[in-house]
């Protein structure tokens, strides 16, 4: 991929309002380079950014880290630091959703089991644990998933999947 389409994709992206800036970013994951990867993470890590092209960056990040073996710990990490620090909701669900395509990397259970808690919003401990069961061949998930199989709110159906 040459540098040139990325310094497109970053002109349209600055050039673009708010509510448009999704819809520049949706499908950038065919320019499959690590410059790529550097423009989504400022993007997906930019508090000050429209919330919803903040989503897109995540989601485009975590396919095309797919396809950059050599950039994948830098996205697993960087989804990691959204999952637990930052204070939307969303952008902390859609991090743990991106993990799921990122089932052999072992260091994802310890790194996100505090959001699994009850004091925890619902929908990001959902997510969480859709998380931990994408790493069912990783023992550290297994053994969260146990430990959560008498919460009020996930344990009946985290019981159901770790028995099926």
């Amino acid at each position: 991929m040459t540098a040139d389409s990325i310094e497109s994709l970053k002109s349209l992206y600055a050039a673009a309002i708010d509510v448009n800036k999704p819809e520049v970013i949706f499908g950038s994951e065919a320019l499959v380079s690590g410059e790529l990867i550097d423009f989504l993470v400022d993007i997906a890590s930019n508090t000050e950014e429209y919330d919803l092209a903040r989503i897109e960056a995540i989601k485009v990040m975590g396919l095309a880290g797919l396809n950059i073996p050599s950039h994948q710990e830098k996205v697993v990490q960087t989804l990691i630091e959204l999952a637990n620090n930052d204070e939307d909701y969303d952008i902390q669900s859609y991090s743990l959703q991106a993990l799921c395509w990122y089932p052999t990397f072992t260091t994802i259970p310890a790194a996100i089991s505090s959001l699994t808690n009850p004091d925890k919003y619902i929908v990001v401990r959902d997510a969480a644990v859709a998380t931990l069961r994408s790493q069912k061949t990783n023992p550290q998930a297994i053994k969260l998933l146990n430990e959560l199989i008498n919460d009020p709110e996930l344990g009946s159906f985290i019981k159901n999947e770790l028995s099926s």
